[in-house]
């Protein structure tokens, strides 16, 4: 009974020393995710204050094109588009469809990086007429 009560007391701090194990790795992991993320801040927040607005928006401005191109890649692999509309509207459609996705760029860098280029073209205007 002593063999089997001491086998018992063994396996039970076996298994308390691996999830104190277990417990320790996931924190530090949490911890070092969360350095990475406010070295990643502190980073954007280095460059924001280097290079200011202006060059933040000319990065984000210089990437439009490639993102128009993405937005269209989809059409360069239509052989054949075929219009259907009453009122004679559709192929202005397109374009005005065209239009309005590359006019939700701005939100949609702003929700990816939170960099919101409408506020800051907004204030780079204002400063520059003052």
């Amino acid at each position: 009974q002593r063999n089997k009560a001491e086998a018992v007391r063994v396996l039970a701090e076996a298994e308390a020393d691996k999830l104190t194990r277990i417990g320790e790795a996931e924190a530090a992991a949490t911890s070092a995710r969360g350095q990475a993320e406010a070295d990643v801040l502190r980073k954007k927040a280095e460059a924001y204050k280097e290079y200011g607005e202006a060059a933040i928006v000319q990065s984000i401005v210089e990437q439009l094109p490639r993102i128009a191109d993405s937005v269209s890649k989809p059409l360069q692999q239509t052989e054949k588009m075929v219009f259907i509309s009453g009122d004679g509207t559709s192929g202005s459609r397109l374009t005005k469809d065209v239009i309005r996705i590359m006019s939700e760029v701005p939100d949609a860098v702003d929700a990816l990086t939170g960099v919101d280029i409408k506020k800051m073209l907004d204030g780079m205007q204002q400063r520059g007429h003052s």
